[in-house]
């Protein structure tokens, strides 16, 4: 494959208050965008002058050939690089309100996560960080409709979607790992510690 995408992800307990513990993330995900730029580009990414898009996806002005995406949720935070577009998502699986697949999931999709009450947590966030890579990818953000990105899983690993992307996804323990590529790609997933 001609592309590649580095995923990097970082545990962070969650010890501070939530808007301490928002700071620590965000300087975590600093970090961690630094680092993979020089592991990943030998680009110094001390210097690096982050600027929005259009509809408010973020890119390293002057360094445009290098794409980056980050998400982070209780206990982990995620950095995307590659050299194509690339976004995105990481949850950890817990309860959630029901209510809301109305409005992120098609029918086929509310009946493969409800299916069985043992799996719908895991299967609710695996679609899930699917739709949030997909719209991180291509900038448009909750202006493209949830349920018009459509997911099936007709075989074991197997992701289709109805938007076209790339789509890679990880299980880490309590946590989905989702990354929308623009081209097909190689992913590594990369494990940080104390950086």
């Amino acid at each position: 494959m001609k592309h590649q995408v580095n995923v990097y992800y970082m545990y962070c307990p969650k010890e501070l208050h939530a808007k301490e513990y928002h700071k620590y993330q965000r300087m975590l995900a600093d970090k961690i965008l630094n680092y993979g730029l020089e592991d990943m580009f030998q680009a110094d990414g001390t210097s690096k002058n982050i600027q929005k898009g259009k509809h408010g996806k973020p890119y390293l002005q002057g360094m445009e050939q290098y794409q980056y995406n980050i998400s982070n949720t209780d206990g982990m935070v995620v950095c995307a690089l590659s050299d194509v577009d690339v976004g995105v998502d990481v949850e950890k699986i817990k309860p959630f309100r029901e209510v809301i697949l109305k409005k992120c999931a098609s029918p086929q999709e509310t009946a493969y996560i409800m299916e069985t009450e043992d799996t719908k947590q895991e299967r609710f966030f695996c679609v899930w960080t699917l739709k949030e890579s997909y719209i991180k990818m291509t900038g448009e953000g909750m202006r493209i409709p949830l349920q018009e990105v459509e997911f099936r899983f007709p075989g074991y690993e197997e992701v289709r979607c109805t938007k076209a992307g790339n789509f890679y996804q990880m299980r880490q323990g309590t946590y989905w790992l989702s990354v929308c590529v623009k081209e097909p790609a190689k992913v590594n997933w990369i494990h940080l510690e104390g950086i």
